[in-house]
């Protein structure tokens, strides 16, 4: 789970707005502060309440999304919470909070191309001095990344590299090695990934794609396997079955070729 998605709930709460009912209130602020203690369940029960009392409360739709989404274990459900965002966007055209949090869980699904206009929508709409810019700048690096928009992305990531929290963020330079492999820059990709895993040395994902980038692209066997087995012992054994398979037919592959 990355820090940003940490800051969820808590940015939820700080957007609490007056679209609310004053009769939901207590019990959606309650919901709020189950959600920021992990009680999702509970949060999800709370805001489906209030959501029972005006289905067109902005909050409790925001919310209930936001449950819905980090608990499914089916992609129907999270199509559902993707539904219920963007129709927050409808109902409150001008609101920076329903466009964030859309945006955020297209990203969250994978969905890169249609979070990055989600994306900007926010960022334009952005109260003057929010300190949630840094956050969106992320998503948006991540979102120009994956689809190899290179300039956006190092608009967007190259102010985080010098701004705290975000410049000890893993993801930053994570996302800044996607684009330099993008581009062909392959030392760059293993500077930004080897920037990545000082802050974070057990990060699955920027050990996996630097391992790749050892594998596919520097053509460096030792360091590809002996960066796929820190990645498999990042993993560790109960999650993630698919990645885990890959990488061990992986190392099979490498192990047969000729040192």
């Amino acid at each position: 789970m990355s820090k940003l998605h940490l800051l969820i709930p808590t940015i939820l709460l700080l957007c609490l707005s007056s679209c609310t009912p004053p009769d939901s209130v207590s019990e959606l602020l309650v919901a709020f502060r189950n959600a920021q203690n992990g009680q999702l369940g509970e949060a999800l029960f709370r805001s489906e309440l209030c959501l029972r009392s005006n289905s067109d409360d902005v909050n409790a739709l925001l919310l209930n999304s936001y449950c819905i989404f980090t608990t499914a274990s089916e992609s129907s459900q999270k199509a559902k919470a993707l539904f219920n965002l963007d129709r927050t966007t409808r109902i409150t055209p001008e609101s920076f909070t329903a466009w964030y949090f859309y945006g955020w869980a297209l990203c969250e699904n994978q969905q890169y191309r249609e979070a990055l206009p989600v994306l900007e929508k926010a960022l334009e709409l952005l109260p003057p001095g929010s300190k949630k810019k840094g956050n969106i700048l992320l998503l948006l690096g991540r979102c120009s990344s994956r689809n190899n928009l290179q300039e956006k992305g190092l608009r967007y990531l190259q102010p985080l590299r010098v701004h705290a929290p975000y410049n000890d963020w893993p993801e930053v330079y994570n996302s800044l090695g996607i684009l330099a492999l993008n581009r062909t820059d392959y030392r760059g990709a293993e500077r930004a990934f080897k920037q990545a895993l000082e802050r974070e040395r057990a990060n699955p994902t920027v050990l996996q794609n630097l391992a790749v980038t050892y594998d596919l692209y520097l053509n460096n066997l030792a360091k590809a396997k002996a960066t796929y087995i820190q990645c498999l012992l990042a993993l560790g054994n109960k999650q993630h079955l698919d990645t885990r398979l890959k990488i061990q037919n992986r190392l099979r592959q490498l192990s047969a070729r000729k040192n």
